[in-house]
């Protein structure tokens, strides 16, 4: 349905680009159409670099270098990250990342630390060298994975029926507090095959596929929790000191104690959530994102979006103007365990762009600590705005908070951001004993010799950095499309992947990457291997209504339940779809009904907003803040001081 598309920006099929800017002391970037070396640092948005031609030293944003050749190797088009490596393939890009971590920020690593990690990798010395070398290049640790050549030794041979019968006994069976032995296991595997009709696959295959459970995951599923906490459970007394910026940065959800108001009638829609990051050396605010959905893979999503990726353009949409050096690439992500920072998508593409992702242990609050105590002490802040829920019914008493909301969650952002921006990140902060600006401010402006890093890494590409982090869907391509929750998804581009096998296994069918933001179901991102690209697939049933996918559950539950024993197909959830936006285009009659509105009208705005282009000249008369005087009575004082 290519002819069905907008032109715009976001609707275009774009090369994926996962490379990142290191701006060190002697690297070499384009700025407006010169190269430039990067020769010292001029303040935390600029730096100084010396015209090549000319050779004469200039001020330049950080925020505008770019690589020197665009679509080079160096710029992310490395023509990798294919879904196809596979987990082996992946694993062993992995093996290979983690011989060569200690040395990717380090422009001139020992020999004799060279030599100890090839011998641990059993490797020679250059080996680990040319490893080194690749991953610098690349900055994509799908790079380090072997390309498929055919049939290799240690693959599997068993069929998809086989595979799927030994995982579920594996599961169902093995991995329980009864422990049952590794031969009644084949026992029950040879069972299972019997009764489906397939195949009984060798005991030997067995034996190796329970062989690549990890220890720990055996323990824990097995009802050995102590065990797997002592032999794996690291126990500091307190949380790792960090040494520069973005070393360690912690996410976390808060539900806000604020009732919030729709943009229509000003009425009370509840509560939101928030999603912060905040960055361990610095105390730092580096990520934020508020909607009014529960957390989910797109919170996460647009929380890592804000960190990874430049803010001037976002924040100018919303009326700020402030320095805002804080993004980048973080080294490790320290999360709590839900189910939203688990995920394959998440996981796997912050495995991508080289960052460790650790989870806090259950119950053990210290390693949570900063980003708690951020989240704490704005809700104290919070407490100070009208329609406040407070923290505890006891606090609040017989305050209406819904009487006094007069918020939008748009204008609380902005609220929010200037509290951020302009107040908590200027004030001395009891932590660190100076500022966050401060403490960014030393650790890069100190920076001397050649390599030192003058910014944290960031991605060369916006757009591929928001799809990565995407939720992610593995589907085979029939000869309709793609169906994801009852909705079918059809392009041109499909076509040629139409019952695809697996090159090296022409028995196997072919799985591929679909990606698709909740918010805006009208379409799904498919990941073409042989382009290495990302298209727009749009729904094959057009038109089709601009809705999230709640939206498009409840409307199919509500079918559901009025014809129980009918079929509920897309054509008539698009039917009920449209008579709800005739009612809802009449009057916000409920508050539940206020805040669905509402919702919509922020997914709408999004994705306006990725079709917009915004115009980056600053105003001259918008400089503190008054720049928004209806918001001046609740400004208060700046965050409490967070230990």
């Amino acid at each position: 349905m290519a002819d069905d598309r907008n032109d715009d920006e976001m609707e275009a099929p774009f090369a994926v680009k996962r490379g990142r800017i290191d701006v060190h002391i002697g690297a070499y970037y384009q700025c407006h159409g010169k190269i430039y070396q990067i020769d010292s640092p001029s303040s935390e948005t600029s730096v100084i670099g010396i015209d090549v031609d000319t050779n004469l030293p200039t001020a330049l944003a950080i925020a505008e270098l770019k690589p020197v050749l665009e679509g080079s190797p160096a710029s992310g088009s490395s023509g990798i990250g294919s879904p196809s490596i596979g987990d082996k393939g992946w694993n062993e890009g992995l093996k290979k990342f983690d011989a060569i971590r200690p040395f990717i920020n380090d422009p001139s690593p020992g020999a004799k630390a060279v030599e100890k990690a090839a011998e641990t990798a059993g490797v020679d010395s250059s080996t680990v060298y040319r490893w080194l070398a690749k991953y610098r290049l690349y900055r994509d640790i799908s790079c380090l994975c072997p390309e498929p050549r055919g049939w290799k030794k240690g693959n599997s041979r068993l069929n998809e029926d086989q595979d799927h019968a030994i995982n579920k006994v594996i599961n169902d069976y093995y991995l329980k507090p009864q422990r049952p032995s590794i031969l009644s296991t084949i026992e029950k595997v040879e069972e299972e095959c019997y009764l489906q009709g397939i195949k009984v696959p060798g005991a030997s295959a067995i034996r190796a596929r329970i062989a690549q459970i990890t220890e720990r995951r055996k323990l824990r599923k097995r009802g050995q929790q102590k065990e797997a906490e002592a032999k794996f459970l690291a126990t500091p007394g307190h949380y790792p000191e960090t040494s520069f910026p973005f070393e360690v940065v912690q996410i976390d959800h808060t539900f806000v104690d604020l009732s919030v108001v729709d943009e229509d009638h000003r009425l009370d829609i509840g509560r939101i959530w928030g999603t912060f990051a905040i960055d361990v050396y610095t105390r730092a605010v580096v990520g934020l994102y508020l909607s009014l959905d529960a957390p989910s893979q797109t919170s996460v999503a647009m929380c890592m979006a804000s960190m990874l990726t430049l803010k001037e353009k976002s924040f100018r949409e919303k009326g700020i103007y402030a320095d805002l050096p804080y993004h980048g690439i973080p080294r490790r992500l320290h999360l709590d365990n839900g189910s939203d920072f688990h995920g394959d998508s998440f996981t796997r593409s912050c495995k991508k762009y080289g960052i460790d992702v650790s989870y806090r242990p259950v119950k053990v609050p210290r390693y949570g600590a900063h980003i708690e105590r951020l989240i704490g002490n704005f809700m104290k802040k919070t407490h100070s705005l009208p329609g406040t829920t407070f923290s505890s019914i006891k606090e609040k008493g017989e305050y209406d908070s819904s009487k006094y909301a007069a918020l939008t969650l748009a204008e609380y952002e902005k609220w929010l951001l200037i509290e951020i921006c302009k107040i908590y990140h200027v004030k001395h902060h009891s932590g660190i004993g100076m500022s966050p600006n401060e403490k960014w401010r030393r650790y890069y402006l100190s920076a001397k010799n050649k390599g030192e890093p003058l910014a944290p890494s960031r991605p060369v590409d916006d757009k591929t950095v928001l799809i990565d982090f995407l939720p992610i869907f593995d589907r085979t391509v029939q000869n309709n499309g793609v169906t994801i929750d009852d909705i079918t998804y059809y392009d041109d581009v499909l076509r040629g992947y139409i019952g695809a096998t697996e090159p090296d296994e022409i028995k196997k069918k072919r799985y591929f990457e679909f990606r698709r933001d909740p918010r805006d179901i009208s379409r799904i991102w498919f990941f073409d291997p042989s382009e290495d690209s990302y298209f727009p697939i749009l729904a094959s049933s057009q038109p089709f209504p601009d809705c999230s996918i709640w939206e498009w559950d409840k409307a199919k539950k509500a079918l559901a339940a009025e014809n129980p024993r009918g079929a509920v197909n897309e054509e008539l959830i698009k039917a009920r779809l449209e008579q709800r936006a005739i009612v809802d285009a009449s009057i916000a009659k409920t508050k539940k009904q206020r805040r669905e509105n509402q919702r919509r009208r922020q997914h709408d705005d999004i994705r306006q907003t990725q079709k917009t282009p915004v115009p980056l000249a600053k105003p001259a008369a918008a400089s503190s803040l008054t720049e928004i005087s209806e918001l001046a009575d609740v400004v208060r004082e700046g965050f409490d001081d967070i230990s």
